[in-house]
């Protein structure tokens, strides 16, 4: 799939380039800049995920994130533009580029597979990421607030509150967490 975003005047494309080779020439699409979020070779590079952002007639700079962890299923709810940031989930990770230049500002591991989803959260100051088998809460430059960890508990989504997560697990049953500390609520 692809997202399509406006940011001021530009217009940011995010996708998956599955067909992408870590240092290939041969790459059918090349981008500005390649960017490594927790790999060190192209053995380990499972997740492509390319954003481009153009102006009225051209591209004007694009980068591939590159990570390990299951493919990057790039939907609604694995982009968030904040400020002067686009924030992407790519395999287990998360990472934060600059807008427009697409300088990559952090990047931060937040499942042991896959980061499924990325929510803005109503305070403003933080975003929550869901996982296969984790759920976190990140501030907007990349610092760990909270996590949980837990086998397939998470599968069946959340539902994000004012003040609180409510979860649904694997059996359909409900679990409440205050956004601020991660901690359940009874």
């Amino acid at each position: 799939m692809v997202v399509e975003l406006k940011h001021g005047p530009s217009r940011i494309t995010i996708n998956e380039d599955q067909g992408y080779t870590y240092g290939s020439a041969d790459n059918i699409q090349s981008y500005v800049f390649e960017y490594l979020l927790n790999c060190s070779n192209r053995v380990d590079i499972i997740s492509n995920c390319a954003i481009q952002v153009t102006d009225e007639f051209e591209e004007v700079v694009s980068c591939i994130l590159l990570a390990n962890g299951y493919w990057t299923h790039i939907h609604e709810h694995s982009v968030i533009v904040h400020d002067n940031s686009c924030i992407v989930a790519v395999g287990c990770c998360v990472a934060s580029v600059s807008l427009p230049h697409l300088q990559l500002e952090w990047s931060k591991i937040v499942d042991d597979s896959k980061c499924e989803e990325i929510h803005t959260v109503a305070n403003g100051k933080n975003l929550i990421t869901r996982g296969s088998n984790r759920i976190a809460c990140l501030t907007y430059r990349g610092k760990l607030i909270w996590e949980i960890k837990g086998g397939y508990e998470f599968f069946n989504g959340f539902c994000l509150h004012e003040k609180h997560l409510e979860i649904i697990d694997w059996d359909h049953n409900t679990c409440c967490l205050d956004l601020a500390t991660g901690c359940k609520i009874k």
